[in-house]
């Protein structure tokens, strides 16, 4: 989460207190909240709350959302990303490889 999202995240912090039939939490609570959740973005740490929500009838710790915004960013991770090889690279890879296997005796040569 970047700076110009705490309006926001303080928004969400009261809504789930209302919820939880809670007091707001106080400024250093917020704080405390805003230092242990920050490194995520605010879209992975909205869903965890709404996630938390729909199954809980506790209030959660920051522990809690933690868990779920470390689980929400690891399911983000896009899978097969990285560069584009051309078709000479690709071939120039392949026979290189070919070359280590045979080297190791995994592949006898052609």
């Amino acid at each position: 989460m970047v700076d110009n999202e705490k309006a926001q995240f303080k928004a969400m912090m009261k809504a789930l207190t209302q919820l939880f039939n809670k007091p707001d939490l106080d400024i250093e609570l917020l704080r405390i909240w805003w230092h242990k959740l920050n490194r995520f973005e605010f879209r992975i740490v909205s869903k965890s709350f709404d996630s938390w929500v729909d199954s809980n009838k506790r209030m959660p710790t920051p522990a809690d959302i933690l868990e779920l915004c470390k689980a929400q960013e690891s399911k983000n991770i896009p899978i097969g990303i990285g560069r584009k090889f051309t078709p000479e690279q690709k071939a120039e890879n392949h026979a290189r490889l070919q070359k280590m296997m045979t080297d190791l005796g995994l592949r006898k040569s052609v």
